[in-house]
């Protein structure tokens, strides 16, 4: 395992990439069970894993080479997010205090085990690490419910809608291609047959549940006959 970290240290990005598709952009983000990215987690452990290997270069480890790898991985993790959640980023001053708990913990070994390449079968965190994680969380939710309050933060909430407006867009989106697959199978059946299709053979045919027909049908304005299928006009 040591062999093979020493090895994935001197990869490029891109060919880092490739051996672990979970990289992006040198970054290994992080998911919980529901498949969410854990952007503080990420960020976390990527600025620590960067400075270890600083740290194992002779490097000095200054606060602006930690944090921005922090801010870097947040974002590719935050970038990853299908929830339409806000940016929530810590403020600087917790940043700060990140920058100076990673630069102890890479510079007196604490946690090398655990930063290492990101390619283990499960994932650790050590109860110093979740320590800070929960500060991080905690301090940058408060910090993002003042901004929303704050009637100042035009530009804040600005930003932080973006996403929620593009996840809409995407969801309205995948609404009318379903309603436009229901209509055109409907269509269809009668052209070929001079029948209807049942709901069943609509659901199986677009792939989605009962609800989600009805509601195709419905707000497409189609009606189909009850009982059994017959020949007609098409609704």
């Amino acid at each position: 395992m040591r062999a093979l970290s020493d090895e994935l240290d001197g990869l490029s990005v891109e060919e880092l990439e490739r051996h672990d598709p979970s990289y992006i952009q040198g970054v290994r983000v992080l998911y919980d069970a529901a498949g969410t990215p854990q952007r503080d987690e990420t960020a976390f452990r990527h600025a620590l894993k960067t400075a270890h290997r600083a740290h194992k270069r002779g490097q000095r480890l200054k606060d602006n080479l930690i944090i921005d790898a922090y801010e870097h991985a947040y974002r590719i993790a935050q970038a990853q997010d299908t929830l339409g959640r806000p940016d929530e980023m810590p403020p600087m001053r917790d940043r700060l205090t990140m920058a100076r708990r990673v630069r102890a913990y890479a510079t007196t070994n604490k946690t090398a085990k655990e930063a290492g390449t990101g390619l283990r079968p499960t994932q650790h965190v050590t109860p110093a690490e979740r320590s800070a994680l929960r500060t991080f969380g905690s301090r940058g939710g408060k910090k993002s419910a003042q901004r929303w309050t704050d009637p100042t933060q035009t530009e804040y909430h600005t930003n932080a809608r973006k996403p929620l407006e593009a996840a809409n867009k995407r969801r309205a989106a995948r609404g009318a291609t379903t309603r436009a697959r229901v209509a055109l199978f409907v269509s269809q059946q009668f052209a070929e047959t001079g029948q209807y299709p049942t709901i069943s053979e609509i659901m199986d045919e677009v792939g989605v549940s009962r609800r989600t027909v009805q509601n195709a049908l419905k707000s497409s304005g189609i009606a189909l006959p009850g009982g059994r299928p017959r020949k007609g006009a098409m609704p």
